[in-house]
């Protein structure tokens, strides 16, 4: 059984149609993988954000192009904690079709919080 539920109006003039997967930051990002411990926080950031961008613009995701960012967002995610748990000084990751070094960054709070009581 398929459930469709309505939403509001969305203008769609400002966000990206079917253009290139990658935007230039995360194209950035993961080329500086081997050398920026922060690069893949910054991949996984920048392709969750285009991933969004594309999900308005193609709600059903029946575009390659919108299966392909969620799917690199998904696997920088996932780099980001094989890069955090590794006991070695890199650690390999599928990256958008590629297997990539991605530095190991140890356990890592991207966020500072502080302990309560």
């Amino acid at each position: 059984m398929v459930l469709s539920v309505p939403r509001h109006a969305f203008e769609r003039d400002d966000v990206p149609g079917r253009e290139p997967v990658l935007s230039r930051g995360v194209v950035w990002a993961l080329e500086d993988l081997q050398e920026s411990p922060m690069a893949v926080r910054i991949a996984m950031s920048d392709s969750l954000l285009l991933a969004q961008e594309r999900a308005a613009a193609d709600p059903p995701a029946e575009w390659l192009e919108t299966w392909e960012t969620w799917v690199t967002a998904m696997q920088s995610g996932s780099a980001m904690f094989a890069a955090a748990t590794t006991p070695e000084a890199s650690t390999a990751c599928l990256i958008h079709h590629e297997v990539r070094s991605v530095l190991a960054t140890g356990p890592h709070g991207w966020r500072r919080c502080r302990p309560t009581g």
